[in-house]
């Protein structure tokens, strides 16, 4: 499953009211894979799948692999996003394996502005 490459696109959809927005990934590889999750390590963020089903990825054929994300806490999320990692598992035929991934700065800038517009400085107090 190492043959997998997934890469940040963008991020939209964002939802101040909400405390929502949505993640496009990209995925590729060189072996049938199945996207089953994808999720973030702060605790105040949760993440699933949009829809919320695995995202079938056929060798050689890049598929966008969309997330739905939701801050539960601004109290709890840093002001400024450095190197998140995302975690991904991942099924083939043979098992099925928990990745995790530095997305790269495009990733911690676009976080960081999400986090300014849906948790402003009144959301933090």
């Amino acid at each position: 499953m190492h043959s997998t490459r997934i890469t940040f696109v963008r991020v939209f959809d964002i939802d101040a009211q909400k405390r929502s927005f949505r993640i496009e990934l990209r995925a590729v590889t060189k072996h049938l894979v199945l996207v089953r999750r994808v999720t973030q390590q702060y605790e105040a963020l949760t993440m699933e799948l949009s829809p919320p089903q695995a995202v079938t990825v056929r060798p050689g054929q890049a598929r966008r692999v969309r997330v739905t994300a939701r801050v539960t806490s601004c109290r709890d999320l840093p002001v400024r996003a450095r190197l998140p990692l995302l975690d991904v598992t991942l099924r083939n035929a043979r098992a099925s394996q928990d990745l995790s991934f530095i997305p790269g700065d495009r990733y911690a800038r676009a976080l960081t502005r999400v986090f300014r517009t849906v948790c402003g400085p009144a959301s933090r107090s």
